[in-house]
């Protein structure tokens, strides 16, 4: 038996959008929570081996995230990133998909420099790891799906640029949704139908046509 998908209609727009959030929330959190952690526990060996000139700062940081790459960007993006991009049946092209593979690993790169930035700048390894969570659930409510970027009040609007998952859920709803229409379903949840992806993005979602992509 096949599993169940989302039909391309008008009343499965907010479960798309839902759906491309959680996989922000889900992979990210993760992310930031452990390289965290993994860096705190290489801090002392990182400055033994500076101070005996062996390498430079630069030098160990680029090698650490080109190696931590496999565990915070390859293996989700291949092993939950892909499988669920088909298995609920989100935009069927391989340009969508190609795009969304690099938003994807757009998005955990720069949440495991966040991991890492913490862990840096935060010498003590609770408080961090205390923080790391507060910081994400801050980014996350910014980030535009559970505060339309409208209703964001005036005072911490500016923060939402801050927001790694406002970039990448924006560059999702985009990928997604721009250019197509969707006919009417069996809820189409009082939308005229059929619902053009654009004007869902502008009314709905606060994406107006001017955002691009990149």
């Amino acid at each position: 038996m096949n599993p169940p998908k989302l039909d391309e209609t008008a009343s499965t727009l907010d479960d798309r959008a839902g759906l491309l959030f959680f996989l922000i929330i889900a992979q990210s959190n993760a992310v930031v929570m452990g390289s965290v952690n993994l860096f705190a526990q290489e801090r002392s060996l990182l400055m033994r081996e500076r101070a005996k000139g062996m390498y430079q700062v630069g030098a160990y940081m680029l090698a650490k995230t080109m190696s931590d790459m496999v565990n915070t960007v390859l293996m989700p993006l291949v092993g939950f990133g892909t499988t669920v991009y088909w298995l609920v049946g989100l935009r069927a092209s391989f340009e969508a998909f190609a795009t969304y593979l690099v938003i994807f690993a757009t998005m955990l790169t720069v949440a495991h420099s966040l991991g890492l930035t913490l862990s840096i700048v935060i010498n003590n390894v609770a408080i961090a790891m205390a923080l790391a969570p507060v910081i994400s659930v801050m980014l996350m409510i910014l980030g535009g799906f559970y505060i339309p970027f409208s209703h964001i009040p005036d005072s911490v609007y500016w923060l939402s640029y801050l927001s790694f998952a406002r970039y990448a859920f924006t560059a999702f709803c985009i990928n997604e949704y721009r250019g197509k229409s969707y006919p009417c379903g069996d809820d189409p949840d009082g939308r005229e139908c059929p619902t053009e992806g654009d004007v869902y993005l502008a009314e709905e979602r606060d994406i107006p046509d001017s955002d691009s992509l990149w």
